[in-house]
This record gives C-alpha cells, sequence and structure tokens, in this order.
C-alpha cells in the first residue's frame, strides 16, 4: 500500500485514467473525465441523473461513432488509446455491468454521466531530455459541469488562460484540466498545454506521421490503441536490460524483441460486427521471421515448465493434486490450439475475431487476459524506464539549480545554514529553492530556526516534486527524499560548513560525484541537513535499490547525471566521491 501510495503522489491522474481505459471502458469514461475542482468550467443542467425514465438502449442509439482527430494527440506522440465509452456500453458483455448504478455514482461524485462520453483519447510521447508528454482529451455529447473538490483534481486550483478559467496544476507532472469547449474536455500537464491552447504553440505543433496513421487507422472502434515501438525502443530495451541479470538463461533470448517490432495496434469491438485483434509488425520480412520463431520459443518454454509441474502433480498420491494435473494438461492443449500466429507479410496476427461479441463473452475475457500477461513484461520495463528517466531529470533539474546558486554566490551552498552556536538549521535543499521556481515556498521558511522547530517542519509535507523518487516505496506524507548529497571532508559537501567553489574541485567537475540516489532506508527528510557520506569498505552501501537491477544514479559535479552499475571498480567510486583526491579516473 505504501508503494501505491507513494506513486499516486505524483501520477495518480494519470495511472488511474490509464488503469481505466484498460481495464473497463465504462470506467475509463469516468475516470478521465473527473478533471477539476472549484466553480463549474462549463454550464449544464444539474442534479439527479438525467436517464431517469429513459431505458439504457434508448440512449445508447444516440452515441455515435465519430472519427478521430489527429489534434486531439500531443505533438510527437508514439503511443495513443481511444475508447468510445457509450458505444461500448451497447456490447452484451456489459449487459450484467451495474451501468445504471456507475452512471449515478459518477454523476454524484464528479458531475459526469458515462453514457455521454462519446470519446475518450489519451496520448503520450516519449521522454526525451524532459518529463513526457501526455494528454487526454474527452469529448461529450453534452455539455459538462464537474463537481468541486473532487479526488482527482485536489491538486489543482482555480486560473485563467486569455481570460478563460481553467483548473492549473500544482504538480509538474499531474495534469491541469482546460475546457476547449462545453463539451471538450483536455486534460494535461502544465508544460504541455500551450500546444493545445496557445494559438502560435499549436500552430507550430507537429502531430507528426503517428498521429495521422493513428486517425486513419481508427475505423469506430470501440477501443483503439497504437504504439510507435520504434520511438519506445530505447526506453524499453534500457529496462529490458536492467532486468537481464535476474532473467534465467532460457528466458535471454527475448530480450531482442523491442528491436525487431516496429509498431503495435490493437482493436477491440464489443458493441458491433467488426473485428477485434492484436497485431505486431516487424521492421521486415526477416525480423518477422524471427518474431515467430521467438513466439513458439516463449510458448514451449511456458508449455514446458506447466508440463513439468503436471508431471509432479501426476506421480502424486493425493488424488486431488492428480486431477488438478490432468486439468492442467487439457488447458495446456487447449491453449495450444488458440495462441497461434497468422503471418500477413510483416504483420502478425496474434489475436483476431471477426464479427464483434463472441457467443462465450468468458472467452473474450479469457484471450484478453492471455494477451495481457503476454504483454505485461514490456509494458512494466517501459515504465520502469520512465520512472527512471523522471528520477534522472529530477536530479539534473538539481544540479542546475545549485549551479544557478553559484552563479549569483560566487559558491555551493553550504550542507546547512547554522546559528551562533554552530548548529545546522536547514538543508541546502531549502536554500536552492528560488533556483527551483519554488520562490513562494522559500519564503515560507524561518531560516533562523532549525528544520524541526514548531514552524519548520509543517512545510515538511510540502517537499517539492524535484525532490521525489518516482520509484519509491515511501509514503508520500513522510517528505523524505533519495536525492543527497555527498556530505563529509574532502567531498562535494563540507559537514563542517565551508562553502565549496568549483575552483575547490580540483579533480575536474566532470569526474567528482556530487549527489547520489540512496535507498529507501537512507532517504532523509528534505529540509534536514542530512545526507550521505561514503563508507570506507563498502562505498556502495546505502545507494540504489529503488530501480530493478543493481544500479543507482549519480549526478556529476558538471551537472550531468549517470547510471551506476554495482560493478563499478571500488576504488574509481572512492576517487570520484573526492574533490581534490588527485587520484587516477578514467573518463565515466
Amino acid at each position: 500500500m505504501n508503494a501505491f501510495n507513494r506513486r499516486s503522489r505524483s501520477h495518480r491522474c494519470l495511472c488511474l485514467i490509464m488503469a481505466a481505459l484498460t481495464v473497463y471502458a465504462p470506467a475509463a469514461a469516468m475516470a478521465q473525465q473527473p478533471a477539476r475542482r472549484g466553480q463549474p468550467i462549463a454550464q449544464t443542467p444539474a442534479g439527479e441523473v438525467p436517464t431517469e425514465g429513459r431505458a439504457t438502449t434508448d440512449l445508447l442509439a444516440d452515441a455515435k461513432a465519430e472519427p478521430l482527430d489527429a489534434a486531439s494527440l500531443v505533438p510527437s506522440a508514439c503511443a495513443a488509446i481511444a475508447v468510445r465509452p457509450a458505444q461500448l456500453l451497447k456490447s452484451p458483455l456489459m449487459e450484467m455491468f451495474p451501468v445504471e448504478v456507475v452512471q449515478a455514482a459518477l454523476m454524484k461524485e464528479f458531475g459526469l454521466d458515462p453514457l455521454t462520453a462519446e470519446q475518450v483519447i489519451l496520448s503520450a510521447a516519449a521522454p526525451e531530455k524532459g518529463p513526457p508528454h501526455y494528454a487526454v482529451v474527452a469529448k461529450f455529447s453534452r455539455p459538462f459541469q464537474m463537481k468541486p473538490d473532487s479526488e482527482l483534481t485536489r491538486h489543482a486550483a482555480k486560473a485563467t488562460i486569455d481570460g478563460k478559467p481553467y483548473l492549473k496544476s500544482s504538480q509538474p507532472m499531474l495534469p491541469s484540466f482546460y475546457p476547449l469547449s462545453p463539451t471538450v474536455l483536455l486534460a494535461a500537464p502544465e508544460y504541455t498545454l500551450p500546444q493545445f491552447v496557445d494559438p502560435q504553440a499549436a500552430a507550430a505543433a507537429q502531430r507528426g506521421k503517428f498521429a495521422a496513421q493513428f486517425a486513419a487507422a481508427s475505423q469506430g472502434d470501440d477501443l483503439f490503441a497504437m504504439l510507435d515501438a520504434e520511438s519506445l525502443r530505447p526506453l524499453i530495451s534500457q529496462g529490458l536490460a536492467q532486468a537481464q541479470g535476474q532473467m534465467p538463461p532460457q528466458a535471454q533470448q527475448f530480450l531482442e524483441i523491442p528491436n525487431l517490432v516496429r509498431q503495435i495496434e490493437l482493436r477491440l469491438n464489443l458493441s458491433r460486427p467488426a473485428p477485434s485483434e492484436l497485431i505486431v509488425a516487424a521492421n521486415n520480412e526477416a525480423d518477422a521471421d524471427r518474431l515467430v520463431e521467438l513466439f513458439n520459443a516463449a510458448k514451449q518454454l511456458l508449455f514446458d515448465q506447466v508440463a513439468a509441474e503436471a508431471a509432479k502433480g501426476l506421480a502424486s498420491d493425493d488424488p486431488v493434486e492428480r486431477a488438478g494435473a490432468q486439468y492442467s494438461q487439457r488447458m495446456m492443449r487447449t491453449w495450444d490450439e488458440r495462441l497461434q500466429l497468422t503471418r500477413e507479410g510483416q504483420r502478425l496476427v496474434l489475436f483476431r475475431h471477426e464479427g464483434g461479441a463472441p457467443a462465450n463473452p468468458a472467452v473474450t475475457a479469457a484471450t484478453i487476459g492471455v494477451l495481457v500477461a503476454l504483454l505485461l513484461p514490456a509494458v512494466q520495463a517501459a515504465r520502469e524506464a520512465a520512472r527512471r528517466s523522471v528520477a534522472q531529470n529530477n536530479m539534473n533539474r538539481i544540479m542546475l539549480a545549485l549551479h544557478a546558486y553559484h552563479a549569483a554566490q560566487k559558491k555551493f551552498p553550504t550542507q546547512a545554514n547554522y546559528d551562533a552556536q554552530g548548529k545546522p538549521l536547514l538543508s541546502w535543499r531549502v536554500h536552492i529553492l528560488p533556483y527551483l521556481d519554488q520562490d513562494a515556498l522559500y519564503r515560507q521558511f524561518h531560516l533562523d530556526e532549525p528544520w524541526d522547530s514548531d514552524h519548520n517542519k509543517q512545510l515538511i509535507a510540502q517537499m517539492p516534486e524535484v525532490y521525489v523518487e518516482p520509484s519509491s516505496s515511501l509514503g508520500p506524507g513522510e517528505g523524505k527524499t533519495h536525492f543527497v548529497g555527498v556530505a563529509g571532508p574532502g567531498y562535494f559537501f563540507d559537514d563542517q560548513g565551508s562553502p565549496r567553489s568549483i575552483k575547490q574541485i580540483t579533480d575536474g567537475t566532470s569526474y567528482t560525484i556530487a549527489l547520489v540516489q540512496t535507498d529507501d532506508k537512507h532517504a532523509v527528510i528534505w529540509t534536514k541537513p542530512d545526507d550521505w557520506t561514503p563508507d570506507a569498505k563498502n562505498p556502495l552501501a546505502g545507494l540504489g535499490g529503488v530501480h530493478p537491477g543493481a544500479i543507482f544514479i549519480a549526478a556529476l559535479g558538471d551537472g550531468s547525471v549517470r547510471i551506476v552499475g554495482y560493478s563499478i571498480d571500488k576504488s574509481t567510486l572512492k576517487a570520484m566521491f573526492t574533490i581534490a583526491g588527485n587520484e587516477p579516473v578514467a573518463a565515466p
């Protein structure tokens, strides 16, 4: 639960939106439209559920499959999902779904009617130097009116753009909510908003080839998703490479899959007689051949493992265990027949059902579950790579703030400021707040009081997002950061109160580690003058541990950020911790 709470601090809205889209379309409409607090942005009649007295089938007949608009995607998008909630509710699979209850609950909690959500498009671009751009555009058949103080909008406050009211996010990675029209809602982070809202930025934004392909490929499907694997290949490969050491030898061959795949398309149609399919497009014919080999190898590996477990069960004296083994064998034969690839040139069809919802909804649910299980490792790897990219970006921003401080003060900040008796008061992380665009927070501190004074300790919970490690399991209210300085005599931060200047780093800023990423145990309260001092015998003690693989993140004195493996030579690491040790160090 702590892990969930931790991530919810930085990604709650986006995670809920994506999870809802992938689990249940009605919930997708609901999760993505709860968007703001304060007074309504668009006007619509409020009150009871507007469907009272009307049959659900009559309402469903109102849903129309309008074409997708490429302008609804973020520029340079590489992944997108479009879902038509109202249309999906026509599916026989929804007959047992409590539509009326969910509709009433969503209207009561958020003021949004899922039956009027005609189209919801989520798109994202691959992160480059900064955080990733993403956006959700929800189109309703009627004007929407959101309830104030909803769970998904507590991070936002009322603001205006060119006189038009919207909800501005107080967190960089969480979305702001802007009504593009009375029936169209945009949810996107502040740094992405101009690409939709500002006329000049929107005109200059290049939607790119992917956006056009996505809009053209959609055929009014209940759900359509497309992934440009080429754009995400570096992220996925990086994540899989970190997991390489934890994978069994027989699974190592599957690490090449991201390099073979060009694009993935998924379409689901449960409400109408149209195909449902999952298609993987390879780079070329040769890569398609290799993907077929790997698919068959993965299937054989899975079946071999099931067969080995079944053999143990068949040898048991317990009749129940033997029966369970027999069941495993029977299901293995069934899935062996159903899990078959269809080759269409460079395209591999992993799943295809012609003609809308099958007679047995359980078959569809089971098939989708298997497909999700097959794709989950790659999705998890990409998600972890994205989190690691955010962590690197956060540390880079901290180093830029330190250098901005140095430019203004001709020195880096000391580990803390001190009172007349030499007692440390507040961490350097507090003193660089003005250089992190956090001047308002900085002015709230009593700089002549310690970090745990009655006043200052109330500000711990306001830890800026830049100090957050997105993969940590720590709770959001703990106010602890994993990004700490290397502190002590001879290190970047002198714990005796002597400020450092670039001239004092005679080993060279490109060869000196200034900041490190610690594990959860060694994370510190961000306002407390507490950092990390290398252990003479084991300089890796306390580092990393939050990202898969034996790695930690380090920032060098020149502002660059590096992924460091535990395999690094310890003497080299010790040398890079000192600022003036004159030890020979190879270029990092």
